[in-house]
C-alpha cells in the first residue's frame, strides 16, 4: 500500500531545465539576473545569427523583429545605411555656417570695471524691486482670501530673494576691490568662456558631415564585436521573456531557427544540451538495466532469481520519483548522475538477498548477517552523500538529497518488501517440509514401538537335545 501511495506522487514529478536554479541565491550574478527579469521580463542571453552583406543583415533583423518572442535585434550595419534626403539637407546647411567659425580663438573686448558696478548695481535694484513687489502680492492675496500663499509662490519667492541678496554680495565685492584687478578678472573669465564655445563649435563642424557614416568610421572597440575579418556580420537576437524557462526557450529557438537554421548561442546550445542530457540519461538507464539483466542471468541462470533481485531497485525508482514528486523536488541536469549509483546499489541489495534465499532450505528468513551487510553498506553511502545536502550550491545539494532518498527507499524494500515476497514464494516449502517431517516422525514412531514389543516379549530359548549313549 505505502508504494501503491507513492507512486501516485510520480504525476506530480517535473524535470526542471532551468540552470539558473542550480546556482546559489546568494551570488551577485544571480540576483541580478532574477532582478533583470522580475523588472525588465529579459535576458542577458541572446542568439547570434551571422550574414554575409549589409543587404542579408537588414533582411533578416526585419524577419527577427517580426517575431513574437524576439524583443530586439542589435547589430551595426544599420549605422552606414543611406541617410534621409531631408537629413542630409539639413546636415549641410549647418555644415555651411559652422564652415564660418575661425581657426583660432578672437580676443574679447577689454571690460570696464566703472559700466560693470553699475549692471550689477541696476541687476541689484530690479531684483529687489520685483521682491517687494511679489510680497506686497502675496500680502494683498492673503488678507482678501484668508489662505495662505501656495507651495510653488513661497518657492519662487525664495529664489528672488536669495538671488537678491547674491546681487547684493556681488556689488560689495566690485565695490572693495580695485578697477584693475575686476577688468582683470573678467577679462579672463570671458577668455575661457569664448575659448570653450569656441572648441564646441569646432567639434559640431567635425562632426556636421553631410556624408553617410561607413564601418570604418566606427570606433574599433565596437567594430570587432560586429564585423569580422572577412566582411561577415553578426547579429545579436535578444529573446522576449524569460528565456531560462524551458517553454519560452523552445519557442524561442524555434522561432529563431525559421528565420535561420544555422543560429547559435547561449540560448539555442542550452536548448539543445537539456534535451540531449534528459535523453541520453533515459537512453543509459535502459542500456543499464540490459547490462543488469544479463549479468543477473550470468550469475543466477535463472530467470526468477534475476527479477527478484531487480525487486529493491525497481520498487525503490517508483517510492523515489513518487517522493520527489509530493515533496516538489524536481529533477534537474545535476541530481540525474546519481541514478545510475542508485541503480547499483539497488541491485547489490537485491543480489545478496536473493543469494542467502536460494542458499536456504525450508521457508525463507532473512540472515542477521545479510541485513546488517546491507544496512552498512548503504548507510555508509548515505552518510558520504548526504553531507552534500548541506552545500550552498543547489544543484550539489538537491544530488545528495536524492540519491540520500533512493538509497534509503532501496534499502527498505530490501529489507522488508523483497523477505515478504520470499517467504511468500516459500511458503510451499514449509507445507512440504512439515509433511516430510511428520512422515519421518510415524517411521520413526514405529520402529520404537517395533523394539520395545520385542523387548518385553523375547523369544524361547531352543534346548539342546541330549543323546543317550547306549
Amino acid at each position: 500500500a505505502p508504494v501503491v501511495f507513492l507512486a501516485g506522487g510520480i504525476f506530480w514529478l517535473e524535470f526542471d531545465h532551468n540552470l539558473l536554479n542550480l546556482q546559489s541565491p546568494r551570488l551577485e550574478s544571480v540576483r541580478l539576473e532574477h532582478e533583470l527579469i522580475e523588472r525588465a521580463d529579459q535576458s542577458v542571453w541572446f542568439a547570434l545569427s551571422m550574414a554575409r552583406d549589409v543587404e542579408e543583415v537588414q533582411r533578416r533583423k526585419a524577419a527577427f523583429a517580426k517575431l513574437p518572442t524576439v524583443d530586439r535585434v542589435e547589430e551595426v550595419a544599420s549605422l552606414a545605411a543611406a541617410s534621409d534626403p531631408a537629413e542630409t539637407a539639413a546636415i549641410e546647411r549647418i555644415s555651411k555656417r559652422l564652415a564660418l567659425v575661425p581657426v583660432e580663438s578672437p580676443a574679447v573686448a577689454e571690460p570696464s570695471a566703472v559700466r560693470l558696478r553699475a549692471v550689477a548695481e541696476e541687476l541689484r535694484e530690479r531684483l529687489n524691486r520685483v521682491v517687494g513687489q511679489l510680497n506686497q502680492a502675496a500680502r494683498d492675496g492673503a488678507a482678501l482670501s484668508g489662505a495662505e500663499p501656495t507651495e510653488s509662490t513661497r518657492s519662487e519667492m525664495k529664489g528672488l530673494r536669495t538671488a537678491g541678496e547674491a546681487a547684493d554680495a556681488l556689488v560689495a565685492r566690485l565695490h572693495s576691490m580695485p578697477d584693475e584687478l575686476v577688468e582683470l578678472r573678467i577679462a579672463e573669465f570671458q577668455q575661457r568662456a569664448a575659448n570653450e564655445l569656441l572648441d564646441r563649435l569646432r567639434q559640431l563642424r567635425a562632426a556636421a558631415n553631410p556624408e553617410p557614416p561607413a564601418l570604418a568610421d566606427l570606433p574599433e572597440s565596437i567594430a570587432h564585436r560586429f564585423v569580422g575579418k572577412r566582411g561577415t556580420h553578426l547579429l545579436r537576437i535578444y529573446a522576449a521573456g524569460n528565456v531560462w524557462d524551458m517553454d519560452r526557450l523552445t519557442e524561442f529557438v524555434r522561432d529563431i531557427e525559421s528565420v535561420d537554421p544555422r543560429v547559435t548561442g547561449h540560448p539555442v546550445q542550452t536548448f539543445y544540451a537539456s534535451r540531449q542530457m534528459q535523453r541520453s540519461y533515459v537512453h543509459a538507464a535502459i542500456y543499464a538495466l540490459l547490462a543488469v539483466a544479463i549479468t543477473l542471468m550470468l550469475d543466477f541462470r535463472s530467470i526468477r532469481s534475476s527479477l527478484l533481485a531487480m525487486i529493491p531497485v525497481g520498487l525503490g525508482m517508483i517510492q523515489l520519483f513518487g517522493l520527489l514528486g509530493i515533496m516538489g523536488m524536481p529533477l534537474n541536469p545535476a541530481n540525474l548522475i546519481v541514478l545510475p549509483l542508485i541503480l547499483g546499489i539497488g541491485i547489490d541489495d537485491g543480489v545478496h538477498v536473493v543469494h542467502e534465499f536460494r542458499n536456504q532450505k525450508g521457508r525463507y528468513r532473512l540472515g542477521n548477517a545479510t541485513a546488517t551487510a546491507i544496512v552498512i553498506t548503504s548507510a555508509t553511502t548515505m552518510i558520504g552523500f548526504g553531507c552534500m545536502m548541506f552545500a550552498e550550491h543547489r544543484g550539489i545539494r538537491s544530488l545528495g538529497q536524492v540519491l540520500t532518498l533512493g538509497v534509503f527507499c532501496c534499502l527498505v524494500t530490501s529489507l522488508v518488501v523483497l523477505p515478504a515476497i520470499l517467504r511468500l514464494l516459500t511458503a510451499r516449502r514449509e507445507e512440504v517440509g512439515n509433511a516430510e517431517s511428520s512422515e519421518l516422525k510415524s517411521q520413526v514412531d514405529d520402529e520404537n514401538c517395533l523394539r520395545v514389543e520385542e523387548s518385553s516379549n523375547p523369544p524361547e530359548r531352543i534346548q539342546p537335545r541330549r543323546v543317550s549313549r547306549s
